[in-house]
């Protein structure tokens, strides 16, 4: 787990990495046309809500740091595809005395098995729609992550929403599948591309994976997620987030917090989205979440919502993988 870095320190950082990736682009870009794949520059940042007590990280355990109840993957680039994706474990488990965190963990740990062509776990996977989907397809992650998290010895009970996104290395084509309230963005030249839609039951009821404590399956399968099919370009910002950002931002929100960086370096967007979610989060501004609140009826105050957040950024690249280098804030 890396520590929080200071702004001025990632800018200086940004810097240098833009300078050798300009360099560089000429020839990458020469590369693509001769076939070459795509690929994401990645870096991830979460932080837990002060309301969620802090959770002990273990390094063989499911929970890879202490993003509160949320969780996320990112992969390992291969010849075909990437993958990253995020979910937001539902915190209702608390009143029955269950983490949902470690099962969100679980379902982005064994969604980036797949992904990275990991072996299959030994017990038999449950019938979860069919099986005919291309190799490059989120679908296909989010429906065998979660029947290995339900076929591993002891699955853990609760329940999460999912986004998980695909970048096809050859095409360029972007795709996402999503399921709950957590969601995603491609900004290119600062304008808002491609967004993904809340699935909600009713007002903060979002639809949601889950197993039993008796170990059953819920009623939403990966087959309920909206699917999103976009094509990328050199350059483009694929930005996954939990509702705890999407609760306190609308996409003007994002394109603003990003606008004035020195760079599009990954670690600078994930920054700059997180701080601007904590700032609304805490303020006696309308957020979405508020704003949805009292059109549902209820008595909501105009205000952000404190909750987990958590958000993934992928920037398109035509050049070789680049080992992805998250880091966290960790200190509400």
């Amino acid at each position: 787990v890396v520590g929080m870095r200071s702004l001025a320190s990632l800018e200086r950082g940004a810097a240098a990495n833009a300078a050798s990736l300009l360099e560089g682009r000429s020839e990458a870009s020469a590369r693509n046309r001769q076939g070459f794949p795509f690929s994401f520059l990645m870096a991830a940042a979460c932080q837990r809500a002060a309301y969620n007590a802090p959770r002990q990280i273990c390094e063989q355990g499911p929970s890879k740091c202490d993003c509160g109840e949320d969780a996320y993957f990112i992969g390992v680039p291969n010849s075909k595809t990437v993958s990253v994706g995020v979910a937001d474990g539902i915190g209702s488990w608390r009143r029955l005395g269950v983490d949902a965190g470690i099962f969100a963990w679980e379902l982005m740990n064994k969604c980036q098995e797949v992904a990275d062509h990991s072996p299959q776990t030994s017990k038999p996977e449950p019938p979860l729609g069919t099986d005919v989907v291309v190799a490059s397809d989120p679908l296909k992650v989010l429906r065998k992550g979660y029947a290995r998290v339900w076929a591993s010895a002891e699955p853990p009970p609760g329940s999460s929403t999912a986004c998980v996104a695909q970048l096809d290395r050859r095409s360029g084509e972007l795709r996402v599948a999503n399921l709950g309230d957590s969601g995603f963005m491609v900004l290119r030249d600062d304008k808002v591309v491609a967004q993904s839609t809340q699935q909600q039951h009713s007002f903060n009821h979002p639809y949601q994976l889950s197993v039993k404590p008796d170990e059953t399956l819920g009623a939403v399968t990966p087959d309920n997620a909206d699917l999103y099919t976009h094509k990328a370009a050199e350059g483009d910002l694929l930005i996954l987030m939990t509702d705890g950002i999407l609760d306190n931002l609308v996409a003007d929100n994002v394109v603003e917090a990003v606008r004035d960086l020195p760079t599009r370096d990954p670690h600078l967007v994930a920054r700059a989205v997180m701080e601007a979610a904590i700032a609304r989060s805490t303020s006696q501004v309308d957020s979405p979440f508020s704003i949805a609140a009292r059109e549902a009826g209820h008595q909501y105050p105009s205000k952000g919502k404190e909750d987990d957040m958590t958000v993934v950024v992928g920037r398109v690249e035509a050049s070789e993988p680049i080992e992805p280098a998250p880091f966290f804030f960790n200190d509400p």
